[in-house]
């Protein structure tokens, strides 16, 4: 009796502890879930951030279906302003439920934003994030669903101001969870690099929204207690104008093995589909007919191209997550907008499901059956199989077939005999979106259902635009050539001013001219977007220009060393030092090269690589330091970044992206960093900048050097009554400062004001021999100082149509019977090849697809050959490193030496040894004649005692090049080459340890 009472006692409490929790956030009784009810829902969720910070209020909302014969009674709870709503929704009915803006997550950190679906009966839930032209919609898993282990997804974008991002949802239990990151994250204020692990602890109810600019595919979620997992991007984008996109993931435990990934008919071009691995898995696929298989490892992601005659089947040996992308296309005049869904697997598939379409948006349905059942498909009772178009899918007894829903305002019931697949899709101008049907194994018990009434979806998907609000509309590519009218806009580092005069705002390298002619300096080391489309028109081409900045010499100035350029779904990086070359959707190509059918042109002019764009940007780079941008006059004020907003008013041209004018150039050009994963790069000098002393800058100002710019009857002086050479004179005699008289940088001022004016139609003359500052050309071509802008080339279709009405340029010309390829002049037999628009050496290799599966080989006789590799080699695997795209080492293994000294061996063995000879650390054997030779020698030395030594010297031997680091010589590298020997500035290196 004793012990029957405490348990009164104890349900009691209990009971009241539940009316407490439900007076708190304004629930009655009667709206209480009662849990023994066999048919209780419940659903977990969060909504992401949508767009960018400051776009618009964003609009959150559910949409409730229901999948019973009985009246479902609704509780949702959102915690983000702790408010709670009951709906019933009836047999045969939707409820579209909306929720606050206060549950949509800015930012990278936590939150109390969790929302909670209880119903006594069983629905199915969608969740919708919208705001104007841009939206997404998601199939939400009731919590029985939910899982401890997760595996994240997410697609590409251009534009580096919307963010890869997912989130953790944490329910009534809350949850410790870890994350191994395959990507760098900022989470609360705290950097953590690739590789790493984030542990975060979840109270009951809260979120974790983790975001970053680069790829977070693959990272692994883990949690003590089941959570929801939500993963996506804040607007992605392909070919199309961008759109947020997100999909709540299933866990590893609810993974299938066999795959069917269908498109639409619609894309011209190709979605991408995803598959993530969990564990060692072999994954077998059909693409298209086009058989293979590969070995993945956990975390592991391969993408496919999926286009409408290549359907993919994929099998695997245990669970594989797909997700599908679809990358935006054009259907019935309409452009639709980027989509993510997760595809079920075969054994998900279902007997009968419910489909609400969303009235005034384009519905259509995939539906994969099996080829022999295909006929018995049923859509609002009438027989549709025979009816539809059946494509097979190649190696799988499935075929696939499209059905249009349209744009009525109502449910659709799909039936058949046998399991079938079922995705659907909403296209309409500027949105897209997809996702799983929900499965339903009572339909029959439901009817068909009369038309809805639905007032409020095509509303949110579609909402007019707001006064000062911006659309994110990333791109819309032009058929047709613009005028490039371009005055030059920007100079960067070297090149130091631009066309127009105009006053200066300090001193520094490097040195910025925007758009609108603000000069200003910033000496950060890391990527910044100098300039992309930031615009309501959707009939301007997306474009984003960034460029990375390093320290040389002075750690308190930098220089540019990559610049990188976005359009027409290309990525175009050029690197400093590899004049002639360029890196091609991370491929190495040499120049010139035409893209996307000519709309997009690299090739080199003089000195420097020019990157061309139909639509009028114009992109110099001279692969060392100086660096312009130019745009027609139609993109003012359309247009963001460290060249300013171009609107001809240089006084609010310090705009960050969040729309703040600030007064700093610092914290200007800190709004525009990139995450390009170096944690070590800096903001700037900060108080530590250099400066000039009035001897400095006097001696400097002098004839033979800086001056010369100025001089009255100097070579430039040709050029003084169009280009004011004051504000050249000033940063190159800065720039002399602090770098101590370096005559390359004096060369690098000087011929930053000859380069303008020529840009100007004004040939300045010999200035270089003066100035004691010659061009070295390479092998058969010789200095010329007025020379063709764009000249004979291995790649004549890639020069511009307009080259002879061009201002020439100094620089290299080929000697007659040689053409440029690549930096260099050689004969027209020795061209090579042009393959996928790259211009290849012969013998030189590139990939044919992004998975590393297909190797192609420019031979002797100028023709690509290609073969199958299938994948990269055990222990390696497809990935991009250092921009370029190859297979690399899963892992490594390390073997280091320091102190007096202490080793341990690459298996882990440690040991002592005081010896003090030259020594051989480690090197290549000759066991796989495939590997490459190279050896490390150590040199160690006693110090003081004879009893022990230490490390004295380290010598790398590599590819006929010998590099050596010397205690006695830190911060210097010590270079041989075929014999010859010099010494160059490096980094200060550590005296007594070293690592392999």
């Amino acid at each position: 009796m004793l012990h029957e009472s405490e348990e009164r006692k104890e349900k009691r409490k209990e009971k009241k502890a539940q009316v407490n929790n439900s007076t708190f956030l304004g629930l009655t009784q009667e709206a209480s879930v009662d849990s023994k009810n066999t048919g209780r829902e419940e659903f977990l969720t969060a909504f992401l951030q949508n767009y960018q910070l400051g776009y618009s209020s964003a609009y959150p909302s559910l949409l409730i279906s229901s999948l019973s014969e009985s009246p479902a009674s609704v509780v949702i709870l959102s915690h983000a302003d702790n408010t709670s709503q009951q709906v019933t929704v009836r047999p045969r009915e939707s409820v579209m439920v909306n929720i606050s803006a206060k549950a949509e997550m800015i930012g990278s950190k936590t939150f109390q934003h969790a929302v909670v679906v209880h119903s006594d009966h069983a629905i199915s839930v969608q969740a919708l994030n919208s705001k104007p032209n841009t939206a997404e919609l998601t199939l939400l898993r009731p919590t029985p669903a939910l899982g401890t282990e997760y595996f994240v997804l997410t697609p590409p974008g251009t534009s580096a101001r919307n963010v890869k991002e997912f989130a953790v949802v944490a329910g009534a239990a809350g949850a410790s969870v870890s994350v191994k990151l395959k990507g760098s994250v900022t989470f609360i204020g705290k950097f953590y690099p690739a590789g790493s692990v984030l542990s975060v602890t979840l109270q009951p109810y809260s979120v974790a929204q983790l975001q970053s600019t680069v790829d977070l595919s693959g990272s692994k979620v883990t949690a003590n207690s089941p959570v929801a997992v939500l993963s996506g991007h804040s607007c992605a984008q392909k070919h199309t104008t961008c759109n947020h996109v997100v999909e709540q993931l299933l866990p590893t435990s609810a993974w299938g093995t066999h795959y069917v990934v269908p498109t639409l008919a619609s894309q011209s071009r190709y979605d991408l589909a995803y598959v993530v691995a969990s564990q060692a898995t072999k994954l077998t696929y059909n693409h298209g007919g086009t058989a293979g298989s590969r070995g993945l490892q956990e975390g592991d992601v391969v993408e496919f191209e999926v286009r409408p005659s290549w359907p993919l089947y994929l099998s695997a040996d245990v669970g594989i997550q797909v997700v599908l992308f679809g990358t935006g296309a054009i259907r019935n005049e309409v452009t639709y907008d980027p989509f993510l869904v997760l595809i079920p697997s075969v054994a998900a598939y279902c007997p009968a499901y419910v489909v609400k379409s969303v009235p005034g948006i384009e519905g259509v349905a995939l539906v994969v059956a099996q080829t022999k059942a295909a006929s018995e498909l049923t859509i609002d009772g009438q027989a549709m199989g025979a009816n539809l178009t059946w494509a097979a899918v190649p190696g799988s007894e499935f075929s696939y077939a499209e059905v249009e829903l349209g744009t009525a305002d109502m449910v659709h019931v799909a039936q058949a005999t046998t399991n079938f697949g079922m995705l659907t899709f909403g296209l309409t101008k500027a949105v897209g979106y997809a996702t799983a049907a929900d499965c339903s194994q009572r339909v029959s018990d439901l009817g068909f259902p009369p038309p809805l009434k639905w007032t409020a979806a095509s509303k949110l998907l579609k909402l007019p635009r707001q006064d000062g609000l911006q659309d994110p509309q990333d791109a819309s590519p032009l058929s047709c050539a613009v005028p490039s009218g371009a005055l030059l806009r920007r100079r960067e580092v070297c090149s130091r001013a631009a066309l127009q005069g105009g006053g200066r705002e300090g001193q520094g390298d490097p040195h910025y001219t925007t758009f609108d002619g603000r000069r200003y300096d910033m000496m950060g080391t890391c990527s910044y977007t100098m300039a992309e489309l930031c615009s309501e028109d959707d009939t301007l081409p997306a474009f984003s220009v960034e460029a990375k900045n390093e320290h040389r010499g002075s750690r308190r100035v930098s220089y540019v060393g990559l610049v990188t350029v976005r359009a027409y779904s290309h990525s175009v990086s050029l690197t400093r030092g590899e004049v002639g070359f360029v890196l091609i959707d991370s491929q190495r190509s040499r120049l010139p090269v035409s893209l996307s059918e000519g709309r997009l042109r690299v090739y080199q002019s003089g000195p420097r690589a020019v990157v061309e764009l139909v639509f009028g940007l114009v992109v110099t780079y001279d692969w060392d330091c100086q660096l312009a941008l130019s745009l027609p006059t139609h993109f003012q004020d359309q247009v963001c970044g460290l060249c300013g907003n171009y609107n001809g008013d240089p006084a609010d041209d310090f705009l960050t992206p969040d729309g703040d004018q600030v007064p700093d150039p610092v914290e200007f050009a800190s709004s525009w960093k990139l995450d390009d994963g170096d944690y070590l790069c800096e903001d700037g000098c900060q108080n530590n900048c250099p400066a000039c002393t009035p001897g400095q800058a006097q001696h400097y100002e002098g004839d033979r050097l800086c001056g010369m710019l100025t001089k009255l009857d100097g070579p430039f002086a040709v050029c003084h009554d169009t280009l004011d050479p004051r504000p050249f004179l000033e940063q190159c005699v800065y720039d002399l400062c602090v770098v101590g008289g370096d005559r390359p940088s004096l060369c690098r001022g000087l011929s930053a004001y000859a380069q303008a004016c020529l840009e100007l139609g004004i040939s300045v003359g010999d200035w270089r021999s003066p100035a004691n500052c010659p061009l070295t050309c390479p092998a058969n071509s010789r200095y010329e100082l007025c020379g063709p802008a764009c000249p004979a080339s291995c790649n004549g279709a890639a020069a511009p149509s307009n080259c002879s009405g061009r201002p020439c340029v100094e620089g290299c010309v080929c000697l007659p019977g040689f053409v440029a390829s690549g930096g260099a002049c050689v004969p027209a037999s020795s061209c090579g090849c042009t393959f996928q628009g790259l211009l290849l050496a012969p013998g030189q290799e590139v990939w044919a697809d992004e998975l590393c599966q297909r190797r192609c080989t420019c031979t002797t006789n100028q023709q690509v050959t290609c073969r199958d590799t299938k994948g990269c080699p055990a222990g390696e695997r497809c990935s991009v490193q250092n921009g370029l795209l190859g297979c690399y080492p899963d892992r490594f293994g390390t073997c280091q030496g320091s102190g007096d000294p202490h080793y341990v061996s690459f298996d882990g063995r440690r040991f002592d040894f005081m010896g003090t000879c030259t020594y051989l650390l480690v090197g290549s054997c000759g066991q796989n004649a495939a590997l490459p030779a190279f050896r490390v020698l150590v040199e160690n030395e006693h110090r003081g005692s004879q009893t022990v030594s230490y490390t004295r010297a380290v010598r790398v031997e590599a590819r006929g090049v010998k590099v050596a680091v010397r205690r006695e010589y830190a911060g210097q590298v010590l270079v041989s080459d075929a014999g010859a020997q010099g010494w160059v500035s490096g980094q200060e290196t550590p005296s007594e340890d070293l690592e392999l």
